[in-house]
């Protein structure tokens, strides 16, 4: 991206934090940003663009139990990452339900997420 495009402030995951598409079960990759609009999401393969997506994102709450969040996003764009054979999507969240959205919120503010302007 030549130009910063984004609206709000990205928090960076340090953790793997999965992301799943609830049509296929499969994880699509792991959590690699996150903002009140949407996400971005490391994956080993490209993901399509401007495809709209059901999506899930694991959340570890404790060594037993986990949190999902469910929501739909659309993937605007996606590359491939410089550092290795890896692909960065970004996707725009679409109309969350309120629990999805508190749930992303509090994720924003948990302590294993660092915030800061992304470099992709």
């Amino acid at each position: 991206m030549d130009r910063e495009k984004r609206q709000h402030t990205r928090s960076r995951s340090i953790f793997d934090l999965k992301v799943t598409d609830r049509d296929t079960l499969l994880v699509i990759g792991y959590l690699l940003d996150l903002s009140s609009g949407g996400l971005g999401v490391l994956s080993d393969n490209p993901i399509g663009t401007h495809r709209v997506f059901r999506l899930e994102l694991t959340v570890p709450l404790d060594e037993k139990h986990q949190d999902m969040i469910v929501f739909d996003a659309k993937s605007i764009w996606c590359q491939k990452a410089p550092e290795a054979e890896l692909y960065h999507t970004g996707f725009q969240f679409m109309k969350l339900s309120d629990r999805a959205n508190e749930a992303l919120e509090a994720l924003k503010r948990d302590d294993f997420l660092m915030t800061g302007a992304g470099t992709w």
